[in-house]
Order: C-alpha cells, then sequence, then structure tokens
C-alpha cells in the first residue's frame, strides 16, 4: 500500500493492479487513504490466467470489483492470450469482456501481451459488432528495443 499511497502523493493518476499481483486490496485502501475521488483515478486490473474461460472470466472480474470494493474499473485487460490453455479459446475471453463492457462495469477494456497474429483473431467476426473502446498495453524498457510485432 505504500508504494500507491506514495505514487499517488507525488501525482500519480492511473494504477495498475491485477489479482495475480495480489494488490487489488491494498490498491483500493491506498486510494480511500488518498482522499481523492475515485473518479479522480484511473485503475486498470487484468484477467487471471487461469480464468479464461467465460464463466470463470466474469467470476473473476466480479471478485476483482469486489476485492477493490469499486462499482466499476476504468480498464480491464486480458492478461495473456495463452494459445496454448483453453483449447486457444481467447476468443471467446474476449467477448465475455464484450459483456462486462456493455453491462457497464468497466468503462474500457483491452489486452496485454498479444501479438498480431492473436489481435487478427480477435479481430474476426462479425461486421456488425458494435466497436468498443478498447486498449492495447504495450511493455516497453528503456534502453531496450521494443518487440511488438515479433512472435
Amino acid at each position: 500500500m505504500a508504494a500507491v499511497s506514495t505514487a499517488l502523493d507525488a501525482g500519480y493518476r492511473h494504477i495498475d493492479t491485477a489479482e495475480m499481483y495480489g494488490n487489488e486490496r491494498e490498491v483500493s485502501e491506498a486510494i480511500s487513504r488518498s482522499g481523492l475521488d475515485r473518479t479522480e483515478v484511473f485503475v486498470t486490473s487484468k484477467l487471471s490466467n487461469d480464468a479464461h474461460r467465460p464463466d470463470d472470466a466474469r467470476r473473476a472480474f466480479d471478485e476483482s470489483l469486489k476485492t477493490l470494493g469499486f462499482d466499476y474499473l476504468d480498464l480491464f485487460l486480458i492478461h495473456w492470450p495463452l494459445p496454448t490453455r483453453y483449447d486457444g479459446d481467447y476468443v471467446s475471453t474476449w467477448r465475455t469482456l464484450e459483456e462486462i463492457y456493455r453491462d457497464g462495469l468497466t468503462r474500457s477494456i483491452g489486452v496485454s501481451n498479444f501479438q498480431p497474429h492473436h489481435l487478427r483473431r480477435l479481430l474476426r467476426g462479425p461486421d456488425d459488432r458494435e466497436p468498443l473502446d478498447a486498449a492495447l498495453e504495450v511493455r516497453s524498457q528503456p534502453g531496450r528495443p521494443a518487440r511488438v510485432g515479433q512472435g
């Protein structure tokens, strides 16, 4: 909690968390103790790797909201595509996130650690799907060349 409190005191307003980081409760406490209104802090959380099946993804999202003590998330991501698990069906996981978005429980959805071929699979589908407010989280390390697009 100290790291998040220090970040908020320093002016940070985007907090990245995940169930698998084990810090959602601490993030919630730090935001609550900061005196900031919830709407002033953009909170991202991520789907745990063991919860990609649709029912599991919905339960995991609900548990994250409960642990955080929030009514909504600003951004919820599929952390990894995991193409060798769950019969490679991260597309149905994405569809579940679309439902969560349409239910108004997250302001946007997205993916992390996806390569272009993973994204192409997500984009295939009926042309009549409504566009969503979606994000692609890309890892960047100063001094190391980006590897986006490889793989």
